[in-house]
């Protein structure tokens, strides 16, 4: 994390979008503590849900010389 945001420079997916009939995904980020006491639950600072995301496959991408970026924050 820096200055509050995080990047990610690569992400593999177990499905495409394609897979599900062109459905876009989301990801869902939580920051939390995980207090010292296992029986203790976590305690969520913050979460945030992506906006859609096309999983495109690795041959798809390759063949498309496009460079796609997307962000948010």
């Amino acid at each position: 994390m820096e200055d509050g945001q995080a990047f990610f420079t690569a992400m593999k997916f177990s499905s495409t979008s394609s897979n599900h009939y062109g459905v876009k995904f989301y990801l869902l980020l939580v920051l939390y503590i995980q207090p010292d006491n296992p029986i203790d639950a976590p305690k969520i600072i913050t979460s945030i849900i992506s906006p859609p995301i096309f999983v495109d496959s690795r041959k798809s991408a390759r063949d498309n010389h496009e460079k796609k970026n997307e962000s948010f924050i």
